[in-house]
């Protein structure tokens, strides 16, 4: 589907910088609503921009006007997309950070917990179990990530995991 955007979108895919500020011109309360629509913090709203401007540049590379979409369609798509995976991430990545040890610890023991006592733990599991544990709380993956990076399904991640876990649990409630 051949909308009035195509032209000018095309043109942007072809390097041309005139024709990529003229879309951004015509479609910022596009890029802009994306943002609003989930009401973000006030913190957030510059990052939330920025993504959103990044995912309509995506949205211009990646149309494809043989698909028989509009454009303003693809590019709303996109740009909301673009939002959504950022809070994703920031929400996956805060969470994490702070139930690293309240789903393993009670407050009184994690208080006291060091770095080289945590090592001595991740020893004791298996070599699944502490990949899955340092995966999953120190690089940020997600249980899909770190089941597609392993070649396996995602319910045998979510073994390691829940294997790993008791087992450091059971660890400190011994000590």
């Amino acid at each position: 589907m051949i909308d009035r955007w195509t032209p000018i979108v095309l043109q942007a895919q072809a390097q041309d910088p005139i024709a990529t500020q003229q879309l951004i011109e015509e479609f910022t309360n596009l890029i802009h609503s994306a943002v609003a629509s989930f009401r973000p913090q006030r913190d957030l709203r510059a990052d939330l921009v920025q993504e959103s401007y990044l995912g309509f540049l995506r949205a211009i590379h990646s149309y494809d006007p043989t698909l028989g979409f509009s454009f303003a369609a693809h590019a709303k798509s996109q740009t909301r997309a673009a939002v959504w995976h950022f809070l994703r991430v920031k929400k996956r990545t805060r969470l994490r950070e702070e139930i690293c040890f309240d789903d393993i610890a009670p407050p009184a023991l994690s208080a006291d917990f060091s770095r080289l006592e945590w090592r001595e733990m991740l020893a004791t599991l298996s070599d699944r179990e502490a990949l899955a544990v340092e995966r999953l709380f120190k690089d940020g993956c997600s249980m899909s990530e770190l089941a597609r990076l392993e070649g396996v399904h995602p319910d045998t991640a979510r073994t390691w995991k829940k294997r790993a876990l008791q087992k450091l649990k059971a660890q400190l409630c011994r000590s």
